[in-house]
């Protein structure tokens, strides 16, 4: 983050603008940059104050920053030397407790480009932005790298159906996911997968779609229905038909 804002930082300096403008421009880079916690606050607050001179706003988002830095910096070292899953869930642990939803979501994406073959990783992340920051199409785009990522993890797909179906989108787009997910998890306990599917064609058949749809997703609920009796056993029978 440090070595952003200072480039930024030294184009704005360099732009052939008013010395005005200029002043303004770099002033607002300075309150955000002093606003974030990074390993150099101090030295970027004295640059700040010899331009600048002590500016209220300005002095309460840095030493918020200096702050939450106090809070975080051990778990930054720990992962320049193992950036595991161990370390990304005590870092996570510490910013969900801080309470800043952009600045977790900021160290889930970090997480996953770190450690993008853990599935559990992927499912904690599509939670979050579902039921915390309650954002379905950043969902809809994080399950997309998922399944890309860790297409073995169940789960994922059944985030993926459930997440499609809060968008609206339409019976054969969810059906194509299913139908991919089916061919990824060969082998596997889709049991659940078949739950999820057939339990969102249920809730569609009881929303008043028209009849020709309605026909289509009747025939395929039954005939998902029987495949999943035939290929999973009794226990896909835990929808209650």
């Amino acid at each position: 983050a440090d070595a952003v804002f200072d480039t930024y930082r030294c184009v704005e300096e360099s732009l052939p603008q008013s010395a005005e403008l200029k002043k303004e421009r770099v002033l607002q880079l300075f309150k955000r940059h002093l606003s974030v916690p990074t390993p150099n606050l101090e030295g970027n607050y004295k640059i700040f104050r010899e331009l600048f001179g002590e500016i209220s706003e300005i002095e309460t988002g840095y030493k918020r920053a200096c702050h939450l830095w106090e809070k975080i910096k051990g778990l930054e070292e720990r992962l320049k030397k193992d950036p595991s899953v161990e370390t990304y869930k005590d870092y996570l642990e510490v910013e969900v407790s801080i309470g800043d939803p952009s600045r977790v979501r900021c160290l889930f994406e970090r997480a996953v480009q770190d450690n993008c073959l853990v599935g559990d990783l992927w499912c904690k992340y599509i939670q979050f932005v579902c039921f915390k920051l309650k954002d379905s199409s950043l969902a809809y785009d994080i399950c997309r790298r998922a399944v890309r990522n860790v297409p073995w993890i169940p789960r994922i797909w059944e985030h993926y159906i459930n997440v499609c179906e809060r968008l609206g989108k339409s019976f054969e787009e969810i059906k194509s996911v299913f139908s991919e997910a089916l061919i990824s998890l060969y082998g596997e306990d889709t049991s659940e997968l078949y739950l999820a599917f057939l339990t969102y064609i249920r809730r569609q058949l009881s929303a008043g779609i028209s009849d020709s749809l309605s026909n289509n997703m009747l025939k395929h609920f039954r005939d998902t229905y029987h495949k999943s009796v035939k290929t999973r056993g009794r226990k896909a029978l835990s929808l209650n038909i």
